[in-house]
């Protein structure tokens, strides 16, 4: 059986554009609760790290003031602004 999918477009168009559209949402809700999911399983793992990435982020934050601080201090005493 042979069937011209143009023909068949051509007659049941707003089928079509309905179908298209629910592809569309369902396309998006996959995409939406895969990253609720990935959301979801973070959730579960930062009580598990605890307060180490706060640590992390408070070391880095300390050495980049600790060396712009010296490196203002060679820009000064090279006498440039």
């Amino acid at each position: 059986i042979s069937v011209n999918l143009s023909k068949v477009a051509k007659e049941h168009w707003v089928f079509c554009i309905i179908l298209a559209a629910l592809n569309a949402l369902a396309m998006l809700r996959n995409f939406f609760e895969g990253l609720g999911d990935i959301f979801t399983a973070s959730f579960k793992i930062l009580p598990v790290i605890g307060d180490q990435v706060n640590r992390i982020f408070m070391l880095v934050i300390a050495s980049g003031l600790i060396y712009w601080v010296l490196q203002m201090r060679k820009h000064k005493a090279k006498g440039e602004k």
